[in-house]
């Protein structure tokens, strides 16, 4: 009894490993290229889209949706169709074949699947078929249109308009298919292949710039700007003698737009989109804010531009209409700011970020993260100096060093707050020569540089404490200041702290 186990065992393995060595088939599909799958937008996929793959041909693997054949085919097999992420769009399917040297093709099997069927068997009927062109190496292949576009092999017959799912995901839709005997028997398969890529269509790319409010050029006391593109400045005596000082500077966005007909899905969707702009300094000393199409400073003029917010505050949003939006695989735009010429202009960092909206029956992509979008530097000396009191029991002394060798330097005095809530700004101390130290004093009612004219400091009241800001026209590397204050009690003399610019002004 156990030698008839043995033997049976073996039979069994022996036929095992017949059925192991056969082949099988391939499904492949071709988009206008061998081996490319069509690519579908994100924001399209709001809603179900039939898409069209074009086959590139109507050889082995460049039909539309192709299989290739590890077993023969036998009339009166079913081809099962499996789509994942996908399925039929409701129109008549063929599946074909070659019939003699490939001039002319012969219809196997049609059926009309319902819109929204992912499986579907087709039964195969070619009683004029010859055997050769549905042996295992051989192909077939999906597609709709009429009978007649399969059997002439008209342009029809390389198409096929299968329907993307909705997707709020970057999924992958496949398909997959087997050769059944009519009984649902596993004759031949293939492994699922990449029916589509859904791909996020837009990205948003923040191109930083860096711009120089200058102090050097006319009018010399830091309400206008220089453009320094490329990144963030860099403060060289050949940035500051930049011609020509400018109020209007630009943060360029570039949007990239992957197409939004990608297969056909866009399904007329309209896209806009909202720039929000965010300043550390609160728009002091601006103006304007606005949009312009196209990259570049050139760009930056208010009769290019496509939304506007007039003295902005807090963060501003900028809505990019549709017009401006579509239609262009790169869109490019700047958000220009326009300082009013009349403010000297603190350093800041403006950020900006992108939202893009799509119309109703798409997605929506993020919101792309807040990013430096200008950095606005001086091109001169700067000290803030937070422990003043306008008393006459508490003068404090400044001492100021140039160690330029040419330039004689202008120095503008701002008092930034007290507890009165008086502001004293853009106010000139005088100037201080190449190579030279000169005294800045301090009292009750006054500051004076040397024996220039005093600037009065009686708007503030009496006994008020306040903060100044020291700026110095000349290269920051090249000035420093030191500051003592009479204590009022002991009468002693006390350091008193300077933030310069590396310490505060970003």
């Amino acid at each position: 009894m156990m030698r008839y186990l043995k033997i049976l065992f073996l039979s069994m393995a022996v036929i095992g490993l017949m059925a192991g060595a056969a082949f099988a088939g391939t499904t492949r599909l071709n988009h206008t290229a061998a081996n490319t799958a069509i690519t579908v937008s994100l924001e399209a996929m709001g809603a179900a889209r039939n898409v069209t793959i074009l086959g590139a041909g109507l050889t082995a693997g460049t039909a539309p949706i192709t299989f290739e054949l590890g077993q023969s085919l036998i009339s009166g097999n079913l081809i099962e169709v499996v789509f994942t992420g996908a399925a039929f769009g409701g129109d008549l399917v063929n599946v074909c074949a070659l019939n003699g040297a490939g001039v002319t093709g012969i219809v196997l099997a049609t059926a009309t699947p319902a819109a929204g069927t992912t499986t579907q068997n087709f039964q195969t009927s070619f009683p004029t078929l010859s055997a050769a062109n549905v042996a295992a190496g051989n192909f077939i292949w999906l597609t709709n249109g009429t009978q007649a576009d399969c059997e002439g092999l008209a342009v029809g017959a390389r198409n096929m308009i299968p329907r993307i799912s909705s997707t709020t995901s970057a999924t992958i839709p496949t398909a997959r298919i087997r050769n059944l005997t009519s009984g649902g028997i596993e004759v031949d398969s293939s492994a699922a292949v990449n029916l589509a890529i859904v791909r996020g269509e837009f990205a948003v790319t923040n191109q930083s710039t860096g711009h120089i409010i200058d102090y050097l050029a006319t009018p010399g006391n830091g309400t206008r700007l220089l453009n320094v593109f490329g990144g963030a400045p860099t403060l060289t005596a050949d940035s500051w003698a930049s011609a020509g000082a400018q109020n209007t500077v630009a943060i360029t966005q570039t949007v990239n737009n992957y197409s939004l007909n990608s297969g056909g899905a866009n399904a007329g969707l309209t896209v806009g989109a909202v720039v929000g702009l965010s300043d550390s300094a609160n728009w002091q000393g601006v103006s304007r804010a606005y949009l312009v199409r196209g990259a570049g400073f050139t760009n930056c003029a208010t009769a290019n531009a496509v939304a506007t917010a007039n003295s902005p505050t807090g963060v501003v949003s900028l809505s990019l209409p549709a017009a401006a939006f579509n239609g262009s695989a790169t869109n490019s735009f700047n958000a220009c700011i326009e300082a009013n010429g009349t403010d000297s202009l603190q350093a800041r960092t403006i950020q900006a970020n992108v939202d893009i909206s799509v119309s109703t029956g798409g997605n929506d992509p993020a919101a792309s993260a807040y990013a430096s979008g200008q950095v606005w530097v001086l091109n001169a000396y700067q000290a803030f100096i937070p422990w003043m009191v306008n008393a006459s029991t508490v003068p404090t002394y400044c001492l100021i060093n140039s160690a330029e060798t040419t330039r004689t330097a202008n120095v503008i005095l701002d008092v930034l707050s007290s507890e009165g809530a008086v502001t004293i700004l853009n106010q000139s101390l005088g100037s201080i020569a190449p190579q030279t130290s000169i005294l800045g004093i301090f009292t009750a009612n006054s500051v004076t540089l040397g024996s220039g004219t005093p600037v009065s400091l009686t708007t503030l009241g009496t006994d008020r404490r306040y903060a100044s800001r020291i700026t110095v026209a000349a290269n920051p590397n090249n000035i420093s200041i030191a500051c003592i204050q009479t204590d009022p009690i002991s009468g002693a003399k006390r350091a008193v702290p300077v933030l310069s610019n590396s310490f505060w002004t970003q």
